[in-house]
């Protein structure tokens, strides 16, 4: 799988900025659709649970004040092999 999504990003690089923009809109209105599939808004389902709601509040605290937050240069998303790295320090902290 990382093979392949990896060749698709060296792919996705020869093409317009345009057309790579139109590309990530599209895969994240699938990944959007794949994930909510005609359920309730995720947002809503997790505040149903005290702990749930504590921990997302927590987390909108968080990026009020630029709290524990995982910024990525655009550039490293296109590198499979980089983004993998960046998430796994951030789980290491």
């Amino acid at each position: 799988m990382t093979a392949l999504l990896s060749k698709a990003f060296q792919e996705a690089e020869q093409l317009s900025e345009e057309a790579q923009n139109q590309i990530a809109e599209h895969l994240l209105q699938e990944v959007h659709a794949i994930l909510n599939d005609g359920n309730e808004d995720e947002t809503v389902y997790l505040m149903r649970s005290p702990a749930n709601h504590a921990m997302l509040m927590q987390r909108l605290e968080n990026i009020e004040r630029g709290e524990n937050l995982i910024t990525v240069d655009i550039d490293d998303i296109m590198n499979v092999e980089k983004l993998q790295q960046i998430l796994h320090e951030k789980r290491n902290v």
